[in-house]
């Protein structure tokens, strides 16, 4: 048997032994035979360090693409090694690449759930936010319900591994050499998607062709539609047409969906891959939103408007339950407000919630007007919609690289609502004009932010898209 499956049969039989002992199933075929051994050691008493040697061996081609791969602009101090821890990069490779501790640390985090671990998962989040038990409960019964057998326990493994090798320049650069497209314009979903259908895809040859067809179809899914993104309002509802490549496959769904939830809790891997950091309980609730309304996009319900706006009601409920005023998804103006709140991830912090109501009143009308006009474009019969990429990040570092008094995060906020207008560039609904679906990349702002200058001046980003 080749190297690869070799590791790999090892780590299936592990892990399904674990599953075995958690399910409480006994099987008698081949597969429950072969696991006996790791029945008495299974995946359960394997440490991380050992699980990360698995991992290791497994994906050891797909995790050397993840080397030069391009880290998210939020978290930008590297995950070091300490004598009471060694980073899962570190442990492999002697040295620490961002994308390689969070890619190990969503599979970490997937072995902590199936072992039902939740003092691993949870162990260094902050109290005040920390997943809780119920929570924890609630994504374990997800997973179980989707692995109920061996098989289908390295799609997922697979799905996870792969997730984010689209960021990796080498990879981009082989793909626009086999397919003769230029991936300069493209995201990292579309560069992977391209990549497996291109057979470029090591691991996925270790699936059968059921299993090769749900993996690509949640590619072919991420290309068009990313979950985070409309997770956090960050899309658009013309985003949802995507969906429709897996409407009536709910297996393909949730293995996406379960895919996606596990490199979320391994975000913040390149900052610290000690726990699921990031996988805290208003994230984890805002995610679990998305879920149900995706779900009924799967089984084909509504409008792609009236599901997205599902989604901004379920967040309105909750900023409501925090003390908020109501806001209405009828309304443009307060629909779009809602979207910045969304956007911010502050449906969970009503005093955070009142600073985006504060600067969305400061803008004149002309700038509040603009930001109206493009956060209520849907991309479906209105016109030009604007998805404004790596938005939320915008937010959250323009929130940490200001004043820590509510006047100047009041102006960082009223800074970048501005910017906001301008990058949409007069898009506003048009109804009964063809649907377009753009993104905007502002990935770049970040680094404007973090200069310094904008903590001295928030004004700043207005030398940005002035034209």
């Amino acid at each position: 048997m080749p190297p690869l499956a070799t590791a790999l049969s090892h780590l299936i039989h592990a892990v399904f032994a674990l599953f075995l002992q958690l399910a409480g199933t006994e099987r008698n075929n081949s597969v429950a035979s072969s696991s006996k051994n790791y029945t008495i050691n299974g995946f359960s008493a394997l440490s991380n360090e050992r699980t990360i040697e698995l991992l290791g061996e497994t994906f050891n081609h797909e995790l050397e693409y993840l080397w030069d791969a391009d880290s998210t602009p939020e978290h930008k101090t590297t995950a070091r090694s300490s004598t009471e821890f060694l980073t899962p990069s570190k442990q492999l490779y002697n040295a620490d690449y961002d994308e390689v501790n969070r890619t190990l640390l969503s599979m970490l985090a997937f072995k902590w759930v199936l072992a039902n671990d939740y003092q691993s998962f949870t162990r260094y989040q902050p109290s005040a936010v920390v997943l809780k038990q119920e929570s924890f409960n609630e994504l374990r019964k997800l997973c179980l319900s989707q692995i109920k057998n061996p098989e289908n326990i390295l799609p997922l493994l697979v799905a996870m591994v792969i997730n984010d090798l689209g960021k990796s320049p080498r990879l981009a650069k082989a793909v626009e050499k086999a397919t003769g497209k230029p991936m300069t314009e493209a995201n990292h979903d579309e560069v992977i998607y391209l990549a497996a259908e291109n057979g470029m895809i090591c691991c996925l040859q270790q699936l059968d062709e059921t299993q090769i067809g749900d993996v690509l179809l949640g590619l072919k899914l991420g290309a068009t539609l990313n979950i985070a993104q409309f997770a956090q309002a960050e899309n658009v509802p013309g985003s949802l047409e995507g969906v429709k490549v897996l409407e009536g496959n709910k297996n393909a769904f949730i293995l996406k969906f379960l895919e996606v939830l596990f490199d979320v809790a391994g975000a913040a891997g390149n900052v610290d891959a000690r726990c699921a950091k990031a996988m805290i309980e208003p994230v984890y609730h805002s995610y679990m939103m998305a879920y149900r309304v995706l779900l009924g996009v799967v089984e084909n319900c509504g409008s792609h408007r009236q599901n997205y706006d599902k989604l901004l009601i379920a967040h309105g409920e909750k900023l409501k339950q925090q003390g908020f005023r109501h806001l209405s998804v009828e309304n443009p103006s307060e629909r779009a407000l809602l979207r910045l709140i969304v956007m911010g991830r502050s449906t969970s912090n009503k005093k955070q919630a009142d600073l985006f109501d504060s600067a969305f009143k400061r803008l004149s009308d002309w700038e509040r007007q603009a930001l109206v006009d493009g956060l209520n474009v849907d991309g479906t019969d209105d016109g030009e919609a604007i998805i404004p990429y790596y938005m939320p990040a915008v937010i959250s570092e323009g929130l940490k690289n200001t004043s820590s008094e509510p006047e100047g995060k009041i102006e960082a906020l009223a800074s970048v609502m501005r910017l906001l207008g301008r990058v949409y560039g007069g898009s506003k609904p048009r109804k009964g004009q063809p649907g377009v679906v753009k993104e905007q990349n502002l990935r770049h702002v970040t680094d404007v932010i973090h200069s310094g200058a904008f903590e001295s001046d928030p004004r700043i980003l207005d030398q940005l898209y002035n034209i």
